[in-house]
């Protein structure tokens, strides 16, 4: 039986538009909404565009590490996906990014949009923070860790939600290796062998911590894709929009997320309860 999510009391949202130093600036001195860059109007197909939430009923000292959310590249995810709830309401305040058009199917060029994004948040936050992926985000968020070896040190998780990692950018991971990264690749079924034809060429190194978890780990057999496939038809029948569903919507693999973001290590489905299986 899945457990209802309660959406946080209030929220600060903050959309920083075409650059990092935008969002730097938006970051450092808001504390409400804020607009785009005075006098200039966003692209889309150019610009990438950032969207915090944050829960400010918590108390400074129980939030933990600001987590970049990187959604897929091409859809992206709107603002009130389940996901961005469960972060914010464990404490996380959430930037999500959107990259721009022009580098949606072109993972090394998101790469230098996540890298900003990342780079920008780190100077603000002067500490950790986490790094959470839905599918094709996580290509472009592991390319800019390997252009930025440092951000081993300065980020503490990356949780990959069913990654999509292609055999043929073999060559371009082996690139972006990163050492001592906890890393969670979180997936159904029998993705998990599909993805570790690539973990090698990853993260190969024994100091980088890798888990892939699967979320029939923690429910036994169930077919997720069959939620997110009825997710979609419910979405089209009530709205008449085609709003496809990834396994990031789905609770189990939700709460895998935040169990691996509040462990010292990887994601361990035993700590995940029963009740959020279907």
């Amino acid at each position: 039986m899945q457990q209802e999510k309660v959406p946080p009391i209030r929220r600060r949202s903050i959309l920083a538009c075409a650059s990092a130093a935008v969002l730097a600036t938006i970051l450092a001195t808001s504390h409400s909404l804020a607009l785009a860059e005075p006098g200039r109007q966003s692209d889309p197909r150019k610009h990438a565009a950032v969207h915090c939430d944050a829960d400010l009923t918590m108390a400074p000292d129980t939030m933990r590490e600001p987590v970049l959310l990187v959604p897929p590249t091409e859809t992206g995810i709107p603002r009130d996906h389940p996901l961005i709830a469960e972060l914010v309401n464990a404490g996380h305040t959430t930037c999500i990014l959107t990259v721009p058009r022009n580098a949606a199917t072109d993972s090394s060029r998101a790469s230098r949009h996540v890298f900003d994004t990342l780079r920008a948040m780190i100077e603000i936050h002067s500490d950790k923070i986490s790094i959470v992926t839905i599918g094709s985000g996580a290509l472009p968020s592991i390319l800019a860790i390997g252009k930025w070896p440092a951000a081993a040190h300065v980020v503490k998780d990356l949780v990959a939600i069913s990654p999509d990692l292609d055999p043929r950018n073999r060559t371009t991971l082996s690139n972006a290796r990163s050492t001592g990264l906890e890393t969670t690749f979180i997936v159904s079924g029998t993705d998990a062998a599909g993805v570790a034809h690539t973990v090698d060429d990853l993260l190969p190194q024994p100091e980088s911590p890798l888990r892939i978890v699967r979320t029939q780990d923690v429910c036994g057999p169930y077919f997720p894709e069959a939620l997110a496939l009825q997710a979609t038809w419910d979405t089209f029948v009530s709205t008449g929009e085609v709003s496809f569903q990834t396994l990031a919507a789905d609770p189990v693999a939700q709460l895998l997320a935040i169990d691996a973001l509040a462990s010292d290590g990887p994601a361990e489905p035993r700590r995940v309860p029963r009740s959020a299986c279907p």
